[in-house]
């Protein structure tokens, strides 16, 4: 059974620019709250500034999309008045934990998901769909997101599995993998090429996901960042149970009751005190600024930027 929904990752960060932009007017939802708390940043210390908020750098980022619906952000928030977007913080906020952070248990990833999944019924009406002012994918993609992940628990053999396994981020590994065949390293190859890298991108990949692997895999050239740690014996955690003590796999459709189980993901003794995460704020001025490039970067001959018709020699008077 195929069971499609929109990555989480991209969820989160969208809604962070629908938020700050237009807002969720149907769920009384409105950007200024966000731009009220922008304006103070530098005294209410949340991180959250003028350009993150207003200006929207980088949307696909998730550390800003963090630092737009931090703790701090919707303690402000209350501060100001503005409750329904304190509670939307909350709300957006915990159903990302509950799908992508390690260490949490199993009671508070479900207690989370329907927790959003509750607020979001309330404003879901017969003949009006999705709510004035909210985005049909966004609204539509987090009830189907945590609907989805209920009902592969009724999947599953074992009646659990890893939360942030189910996202996009397979699919995306073994796509970069085309990236060790291409001689530019941009990952766009030659059609002669496709079928190589393919069938080699395919052998690597099985060789990664091998539990039976004695060995260490390098796939690349470059520097290792982290260090190669012991994996840890799963079944030395996780209950070990007989096949005669899993139950047979019945039809979805006819399950009244859902029976979930831990994980090693939400065991409590791999959550970290002080998890190391990127920067979710802009740069104070007279400070380093981050992704700054060259001094020949905005001189760098890059053909991509000729039109096509130049390339063939055609003058733009043709088009006239």
């Amino acid at each position: 059974m195929i069971q499609p929904f929109i990555d989480p990752h991209h969820i989160f960060v969208n809604n962070r620019s629908r938020c700050c932009s237009k807002g969720i007017l149907g769920m009384g939802i409105k950007p200024d709250a966000w731009w009220d708390v922008a304006t103070d940043s530098k005294k209410n210390g949340t991180g959250l500034s003028f350009e993150i908020a207003k200006e929207l750098r980088d949307k696909q980022s998730n550390s800003f999309a963090q630092t737009t619906f931090s703790d701090k952000v919707e303690d402000v928030m209350k501060a100001n008045g503005d409750t329904n977007e304190a509670e939307w913080c909350s709300l957006i906020q915990n159903w990302y934990k509950a799908i992508d952070f390690y260490g949490f248990s199993l009671d508070e990833r479900l207690f989370y998901m329907m927790n959003i999944r509750s607020f979001l019924l309330r404003f879901l009406k017969a003949g009006h769909f999705p709510p004035h002012g909210a985005s049909i994918a966004q609204f539509e993609g987090i009830l189907t997101n945590v609907d989805r992940r209920l009902q592969l628990y009724t999947m599953t053999k074992r009646k659990t599995y890893n939360q942030r396994a189910i996202s996009s981020l397979d699919s995306e590994t073994f796509f970069s993998g085309f990236q060790d065949y291409d001689q530019k390293e941009t990952g766009v190859l030659r059609a002669d090429d496709i079928s190589t890298a393919l069938g080699a991108a395919v052998f690597l990949y099985k060789q990664r996901l091998d539990p039976k692997r004695k060995f260490y895999m390098r796939t690349s050239q470059r520097v290792r960042v982290y260090p190669e740690n012991q994996l840890e014996s799963v079944s030395s955690i996780v209950e070990s149970e007989s096949d005669d003590e899993i139950k047979q796999d019945v039809e979805p459709n006819t399950r009244r009751i859902i029976e979930v189980r831990s994980h090693h993901f939400d065991l409590e003794s791999r959550r970290t005190k002080n998890p190391k995460r990127k920067s979710g704020t802009i740069s104070d001025f007279g400070k380093p600024a981050r992704g700054a490039e060259g001094a020949r970067a905005f001189h760098k001959f890059n053909e991509e930027k000729i039109l096509p018709h130049r390339r063939f020699g055609i003058p733009d008077e043709d088009f006239i």
